[in-house]
């Protein structure tokens, strides 16, 4: 529930019936704060971050944060592993206390005046669509806060929209005795306008918004105060309505009800149509976290007569947090994060996140750092939060396992089949584990941390630390076999076939199963019927056979002899179709889609001539997601390009359209809905006006390919040089290009055109250079900084000129290579010491402002701090498992890393590390040092090895270089 403020009840009356509703376990609603975030655009999604389906997934719930501000954190909101975001309400609302956006005014927003969308606190209608269409493009489903009980108390604030409904309401009557149900369903709450929910019009009415909201891009709703509206007949008897089986039929994904329980909540009549809220596992939670007491009986147990599946947890929800009861206000970020790991961690139940005010928290509610419309805490994001959300979504259909390691109450556990584990440690205490696990052997580690955890024998062993997370699934860093390798197979399923496949692995020789007992190993689901088998063993392939099945079809057939195992080949029903060292060539094309189209785009390529595709069946085969609309296709196949057509398509819209021939493929171009596109560059005289047009024409009929006479507009990409994309499948050699400002141009006037070449640039006596011209092309990477926007530019110039090498400011965009990393292309043929470069989002920038750009250097990757620079350490298998690089300065001694034993490097696993170094000095002024702690090479007062990046060395130095000479030398 919610706590609303009457508009004409005198305060003393408020206070007294606040008391009167917390005595019988009213809640009420919340208010938050948010604070700004970078502007981030889309995104590729297609890793594990978020989940399927809102069912399998994690919600944030965005408490008072505006439509815009949600824009802006959803790459942030992806990448911390959350699947749905569920907003305030979204329908205009009374604006109360003249305007004020305090979190002190939060409940405003529970008290609706019309059932338009958008409002005075959150933004409008166009920015709520504009915000779910980018959800979107993240695989981020929006949650709307419905509040369909009730109106504002304020009846003059009501619209007449809603007045001219006849007997709309019942009333205002506040409830009375909260032990009688249809007390608590037919009457009004602290006097708000209570709808008439048994009214057909009013149900229409209240229907309309949820479709219209699911039109705008909603996927599903949170219904405010579900309990308070009847239930059909054979539930609520006289009073009863249909107003939730029809309410709940309008198409989203997912919906639930907050049913706060009680002796009348009937939370399991109202699971018949909607998930509804765990209230009583919340309170289990939080004495939990209250009392540090862990006792796995007791957190198992979720306190409601409803399945997991059709239930929403929390550690705490907005009614808890913002109440004037302030029922979980005590809690600080370490009890919810504890209280985070024992809800997000278990199989069934969806939990909801509340992100908090900014500072809120420790006894403050409301402490003032945000108002409503910003984002609130950075909680959210935190690494063991994020670790346990991804945890969550990676986890989905294993069973869970809930315990006290050798029965500490202190320590909870919860094993997810043979997947992974969580752990939780409410004690300020460290405490050693040794505790039997269904973990594959290997080093694992903390992804809630940096600790690293041992799996062996079936024993898994290491320290959790006071009051911390642990979360363990995946691959082991390390493992304790050396010989198994990990061996892929791919099958394409016939379509007649079940989603679920399986393949069946085993020794020729001795017919022992290699996989799991018959069916075998769930295979993953890759799209468009592919399934992707991973397999570890060290049997040769040649003793080994698969068989593929549903559980119902198999292939080979019952009673034949599986296919010959051959790792990387890719099966269909009748055997191997491609291995991994076929003759095909791998050829890729790009596609810039439509902002309208979905996130997902598959690319159809066929055979002109015979019309078999050359992809998988239509839609065909999922392109890649680069960012910023643009998507990528790898394709395998030895054809000639103009036997080929391509068909791009996000499964219901398509370019070229329906029985429509598809557009000629040609490798390595770049389409968008029009066909390919072309593009050449103009260095216009310094006289020309600063609008530039080119007009393309075919030389042979004289047909304009632009638009007419001047032609296309020129995009400027400063320094005088201009830009023109071409949509066009005619041949180059045919055509023609003529620039000009509309006054003048070159060629003059009665002269034919330049020949036309794709991706050339031309000044006015023609080209000056193509795109296999001389200058050299050279690359640099950036690792941005996470709170960096997604759009990522060089600047580069010329130290000596300040004459820019890219474009002008904020120079070239850089090309996304995922992971926050990202790649400049740049043809020059200046010298690299003669070059500086600032990497910029548009808005942050490094290095700073009036500060100089870092020395370029081609090949190099820098992040925020310059240059990164790598080496790699073989440890010897008796030194411990946390290895420490040491680098100083050879001339001055200075450290150049953290002081000794200076900075951990990252386990690889096979007892290799790496280390990232950000330093501008010169390898030779460098020396390295590597130790766990108590060993270390070289030895004790000798000169540590001379420092080389890119190397790999091992305890007696060098062992070989990125350009594979071998050298070993100590400084």
């Amino acid at each position: 529930m919610k706590k609303k403020k009457s508009f004409w009840l005198v305060s003393f009356l408020v206070i007294v019936a606040s008391v009167f509703f917390i005595s019988f376990g009213f809640s009420n609603h919340s208010k938050q704060v948010a604070q700004a975030a970078s502007d981030t655009t889309s995104t590729d999604h297609s890793s594990n971050d978020t989940a399927d389906s809102v069912s399998d997934g994690v919600i944030l719930h965005a408490w008072c944060w505006s439509f815009n501000t949600i824009k802006n954190n959803l790459k942030q909101i992806h990448d911390a592993g959350y699947t749905a975001v569920q907003t305030s309400p979204v329908n205009e609302v009374k604006v109360g206390n003249s305007g004020s956006k305090s979190l002190n005014n939060w409940y405003w927003l529970y008290q609706p005046t019309k059932y338009s969308i958008g409002n005075y606190y959150l933004g409008t209608e166009a920015e709520f669509k504009s915000m779910c269409a980018a959800a979107k493009e993240y695989n981020i489903r929006i949650i709307v806060d419905a509040t369909l009980n009730d109106t504002t108390s304020d009846y003059s604030a009501i619209s007449d929209e809603i007045k001219s409904i006849p007997n709309w309401t019942h009333g205002n009557k506040q409830i009375s005795n909260w032990s009688d149900r249809e007390d608590v369903t037919q009457n009004s709450l602290l006097g708000l306008y209570d709808w008439n929910t048994q009214n057909s019009q009013v149900q229409t009415y209240l229907k309309n918004y949820l479709e219209r909201l699911i039109s705008d891009g909603a996927s599903g709703f949170r219904y405010d105060a579900a309990k308070h509206i009847e239930l059909p007949s054979q539930y609520d008897g006289s009073y009863g309505s249909n107003f939730w089986p029809n309410i709940t039929d309008n198409g989203s994904e997912f919906q639930y009800g907050e049913v706060l329980q009680d002796s009348i909540s009937k939370e399991s009549d109202y699971a018949n149509y909607m998930s509804v809220t765990a209230s009583n596992y919340g309170n289990t939670i939080r004495n939990a976290l209250k009392n540090r007491d862990f006792t796995a009986s007791t957190l198992q147990n979720f306190n409601i007569s409803v399945p997991a599946s059709k239930l929403v947890t929390w550690v705490e929800s907005h009614d808890n947090y913002a109440n004037d009861d302030q029922v979980s206000t005590w809690m600080n970020n370490s009890d919810i994060k504890l209280g985070w790991a024992v809800v997000a961690s278990r199989s069934g139940s969806v939990p909801l996140f509340f992100d908090r005010p900014v500072d809120g928290g420790n006894g403050t509610r409301f402490p003032g750092s945000s108002e409503i419309g910003d984002a609130g805490s950075s909680l959210y994001y935190d690494k063991a939060v994020v670790a346990v959300n991804k945890f969550h979504n990676a986890m989905a259909g294993q069973s869970e396992y809930i315990s006290n390691p050798n029965g500490n109450t202190k320590i909870f556990e919860n094993e997810r089949g043979s997947k992974g584990v969580v752990f939780a440690n409410a004690s300020d205490s460290s405490y050693s584990l040794n505790v039997k696990t269904s973990l594959a052997d290997g080093t694992y580690e903390n992804k809630a941390g940096s600790d690293e955890f041992t799996v062996k024998n079936g024993y898994l062993t290491g320290t959790i630390q006071g009051r911390e997370v642990v979360v363990l699934y995946g691959d082991p860093t390390s493992s304790s076999s050396t010989t198994t390798e990990t061996k892929k197979v791919y099958f394409e399923k016939p379509s007649s076939w079940g989603s679920r496949v399986y393949a069946y692995v085993y020794n020729k020789n001795t017919n022992k199963a290699i996989t799991s007992a018959w069916p075998g190993k769930k295979m993953t689901a890759l799209g468009n019927d592919e399934y992707e088998l991973d397999l570890d063993t060290d049997e040769d392939d040649s003793d080994l056979a698969v068989i593929f099945t549903d559980g119902t079809k198999q292939t080979p057939a019952a009673n034949e002899a599986g296919f010959t195992f051959t790792a990387d080949a890719t099966y269909d029903q009748n055997g191997v179709v491609r291995t991994s060292d076929s003759s095909s060539t791998s050829k890729k094309v790009y596609f810039e889609k439509p902002s309208s189209w979905g996130s997902r785009v598959y690319a159809y390529v066929y055979n002109k001539n015979t019309n078999k595709a050359i992809t998988s069946a239509w839609p065909g085969k999922k392109m890649t997601a680069l960012g910023n609309d643009e998507y990528e296709l790898d394709l395998d196949t030895d054809e000639d390009d103009s036997d080929l057509a391509v068909i791009f398509t996000d499964g219901t819209k398509q370019t070229p359209a329906a029985n429509e021939a598809g557009f000629t493929f040609t490798a390595d171009a770049t389409y968008d809905q029009n066909g390919v596109v072309k593009k050449v560059y103009f260095e216009k005289p310094s006289s020309w006006g600063s609008r530039v047009y080119a007009y393309v024409y075919n030389k042979n009929t004289n047909k304009a390919i632009t638009s007419a006479w001047p032609g296309k507009k020129m995009t400027a990409l400063g320094n005088d040089k201009y830009e023109l994309d071409l949509d066009t499948d005619e041949d180059d050699s045919d055509l023609a290009v003529i620039f000009t400002d509309g006054t003048k141009q070159t060629p003059a006037a009665n002269e034919a055109g330049f020949t036309f070449t794709a991706d050339a640039t031309y000044d006015q006596n023609g080209v000056v250079r193509t795109s296999d011209s001389s200058s050299t092309s050279k690359k640099v990477y950036f690792e941005k900084p996470s709170s960096w926007g997604s759009r990522v530019y060089a600047y580069v110039y010329n130290k000596n000129t300040n004459k820019a090498i890219t474009s002008a400011w904020p120079g070239k965009k850089m090309t996304a290579l995922g992971n926050d990393e990202y790649e400049l292309d740049l043809d020059t043929d200046e010298d690299d010491s003669d070059l500086a470069v600032i990497f910029t989002d548009g808005t942050k920038q490094t290095p700073a402002a009036n500060e100089a750009g870092f020395t370029f250097t081609a090949d190099a990757t820098y992040d925020q701090n310059g240059v990164v620079k790598k080496v790699y350490f073989e440890k010897p298998s008796s030194w411990g498992s946390r290895v420490y690089a040491y680098v100083y300065n050879k001339n001055t001694n200075k450290a150049i890393t953290s002081a000794w034993p200076g900075k951990k490097m990252t386990a690889l696993g096979n007892d290799k590390y790496e280390l990232d170094l950000d330093t501008d000095e010169d390898d030779s002024d460098l020396a390295v040092i590597f130790t766990d702690g108590t060993k270390q090479t070289p030895a004790a007062n000798e000169a540590g090895f001379t420092f080389t990046a890119d190397a790999t060395y091992d305890q007696n130095g060098v062992v070989r270089t990125s350009d594979s000479s071998s050298t070993s030398s100590n400084s």
